[in-house]
């Protein structure tokens, strides 16, 4: 009996141990677990807000382009394919705004947000105007309106775009900031609880920090890639490109090259978002496998990507070009028993250190893509200074090359009209000859528009 009793507050104490351990590991498994899920949604949120406004300006962008080509759209079928796009994109547009505007917490974040919508709605009208000019075949009047207006109306919204993503980058800054600082406590606050066990304390201390290690290493990797291709994402790529254009040597070639999809609207609107995605998840994995040189590869958003190369020449970097074209000629997309042939249009620019600063690579770049993308697609174009005088001589030659084809297949046609004299001479006649091209062998076509 004097054994049993003796032995009663030992099986006790044991297990008051053994209860105050796992009492005292759940508390603590509870805390790192409540922590991780409010920093994981406290990093999560500025990142999702970034992602709204780079779609916002992809697809403010993508617009732009839009209603240029409504503009210069020569076939009326073609433009109104191209109007239906452009009011698509709309919709997306305004959705990701509406996205971005319940997130949103800062009254100066708001404040951004509202003059940049209070800008589209003032350049709304404008593009209405030009929409119904260039339905009408008032080509020129659209062109000054879109140039005169509009252009700086978009000049004046793409700062504000910025200055909100930065603030957006720096509220994700200052998340990854006070996430490090909330684990830390938790850290410190489970640590206290497990001096009373050496073991358990050691074990639940060594989860805590592995958590945490990989929480940041998480965290770091969202901050510099895309989450979709696991590519480096743009503004990890415009830091690399800043330092690239300011630091390194006035002597040293390197090379940027931005990368357009050309037809990654047409999977997308034909099977689905999903589809989209999976597409550049394949273009992501495949593309790194074509530069055979040391090389910064980036999804810039949307179907465009970007690549920089180093301390290069310009034969390589139009070698690497060249085989990034075959590569995209060569790549079929299959999805649900549908084949897709995706190409890419490339802006190719040639720079040397302190040359030019990273806003006006970018727009070089972007302009040669462009003149890549209206020369034909699936090419590339080597920006020049002198690219803006090239593209109006291209249109020229092109207006000269169909002139000389209308003479070969008889689409040039006389029209005539009499000159009526208004004076007393009743026998003055006159007659005026006017050629007309007609296009597609049918429809007349007006000088303004030539």
């Amino acid at each position: 009996v004097y054994q049993r009793w003796y032995q009663q507050p030992l099986v006790m104490a044991v297990t008051a141990l053994i209860l105050l351990l796992s009492i005292i590991t759940y508390i603590g498994y509870r805390q790192i677990q409540e922590s991780q899920a409010a920093l994981t949604d406290l990093s999560t949120r500025p990142l999702e807000k970034i992602q709204l406004l780079d779609t916002m300006v992809h697809y403010s962008r993508q617009r732009q382009v839009l209603l240029r080509d409504i503009v210069i759209a020569l076939d009326p079928f073609e433009r109104d394919e191209i109007v239906l796009e452009h009011q698509k994109l709309a919709g997306r547009y305004l959705q990701a705004r509406n996205d971005l505007q319940a997130t949103l917490t800062s009254d100066e974040e708001k404040m951004l947000l509202n003059d940049i919508v209070t800008l589209n709605q003032d350049g709304y009208q404008a593009q209405v105007d030009i929409i119904s000019l260039a339905t009408d075949e008032q080509i020129e009047p659209a062109l000054t309106m879109l140039r005169d207006q509009l252009a700086p109306s978009r000049a004046r919204i793409y700062p504000l775009m910025l200055q909100l993503r930065d603030m957006l980058v720096q509220d994700s800054a200052d998340a990854a900031r006070i996430a490090r600082q909330r684990s830390e406590e938790v850290i410190s606050r489970v640590a206290i609880l497990y001096v009373f066990s050496i073991i358990t304390g050691a074990i639940l201390l060594i989860m805590a920090y592995r958590l945490q290690r990989d929480h940041q290493k998480k965290l770091a990797w969202q901050a510099t890639h895309d989450p979709l291709t696991s590519l480096m994402n743009r503004f990890c790529f415009e830091e690399r490109l800043s330092h690239s254009a300011l630091h390194n040597s006035r002597k040293q070639v390197n090379a940027l090259a931005y990368i357009d999809l050309d037809q990654f609207m047409l999977v997308n609107d034909t099977v689905g978002h999903s589809a989209g995605d999976e597409l550049l998840k394949q273009i992501g994995d495949q593309l790194p496998e074509q530069v055979d040189v040391p090389h910064t590869l980036a999804r810039l958003g949307g179907d465009e990507f970007a690549i920089l190369l180093e301390n290069t020449d310009k034969e390589t970097a139009e070698r690497i070009i060249s085989k990034l074209l075959d590569f995209f000629a060569e790549f079929q997309f299959v999805w649900v028993e549908r084949t897709f042939d995706v190409t890419a249009s490339i802006g190719l620019v040639i720079f040397k250190g302190k040359q030019m600063n990273q806003q006006e690579l970018f727009t070089a770049a972007d302009l040669a893509c462009h003149t890549a993308k209206d020369s034909g697609r699936n090419r590339y174009h080597l920006y020049k200074p002198s690219d803006l005088e090239t593209r109006a001589r291209l249109r020229e030659m092109n207006w000269a090359t169909r002139l000389r084809e209308a003479l070969d297949n008889d689409d040039l046609v006389l029209y005539h009209q009499p000159i009526v004299s208004r004076g007393a001479n009743k026998n003055f006649h006159r007659t005026e000859i006017l050629v007309r091209y007609l296009q597609d062998g049918k429809t007349p076509v007006g000088p303004f528009r030539m």
